[in-house]
């Protein structure tokens, strides 16, 4: 199921607003004219690239946020893998902040004819970047959640939410008697999408499933994901 994280940004389409506008503002922060570097030069377009964000303290600000907020989002449970992981998937978007400003540049200055720092270059490449950005930056946090709980069995809650999915879900039926107390985890692989007034009128419940409805939105039996859990009153 978690390969779905690479479907992220049509899962999770409001988020690509925020790496989207994170990436402009750092690329707008840093400003620099990359657009006479070829692909060969990549070199070239780094350094320029790390210079003009030591000498704009706005994109340093942007840069220290980014990192901050992925190394603080990253699963707590281990240490290592907090600064480690969250540092490369920081790493990952600064990447890409770097390789989509630098052809944004490119494209509006080069091919578009635009003069560099003027109000129509910076739009435009503004534009593009958001709109690539609202693309990469959704793509970038599905590979990590597919990294981080497949290979490390981290960030589990993380990875299952963001694929929105109704189904799976479950629940505790707890019975208490004199002998104690016994637990049954109850799961649900697909739930019931279509619902009708119990015909037993004031019996509960009140909804039940609508069995004439499309197979479609059938749901799966109720059945014990793992068997029961009894603790003795003593």
């Amino acid at each position: 199921m978690t390969w779905r994280n690479l479907l992220f940004p049509l899962i999770n389409p409001k988020f690509g607003f925020a790496t989207a506008t994170l990436y402009v503002l750092l690329a707008w922060a840093v400003n620099v004219n990359v657009a006479v570097y070829g692909l060969p030069e990549y070199g070239d377009v780094i350094h320029a690239s790390l210079v003009g964000v030591i000498q704009n303290q706005s994109a340093v600000m942007w840069m220290a946020l980014l990192c901050g907020g992925f190394v603080l989002f990253t699963d707590t449970h281990s240490k290592w893998f907090r600064w480690i992981g969250g540092s490369l998937h920081a790493l990952a978007h600064l990447t890409a902040v770097a390789a989509l400003g630098w052809w944004a540049t490119f494209v509006t200055v080069q091919r578009f004819g635009l003069e560099f720092g003027t109000i129509c270059q910076l739009l435009l490449a503004g534009a593009l970047i958001f709109a690539l950005g609202w693309l990469v930056g959704p793509m970038i946090m599905g590979i990590y959640f597919i990294i981080a709980l497949n290979g490390f069995g981290r960030h589990t809650n993380e990875a299952f939410s963001s694929l929105r999915s109704p189904d799976w879900k479950s629940f505790l039926r707890i019975k208490v008697d004199p002998a104690g107390l016994t637990i049954y985890p109850i799961g649900f692989r697909k739930v019931w999408k279509a619902w009708r007034i119990n015909p037993g009128g004031s019996e509960s419940p009140e909804w039940v499933p609508d069995e004439q409805a499309p197979r479609s939105q059938h749901g799966s039996a109720p059945a014990l994901i793992e068997s029961p859990v009894f603790v003795s009153h003593t």
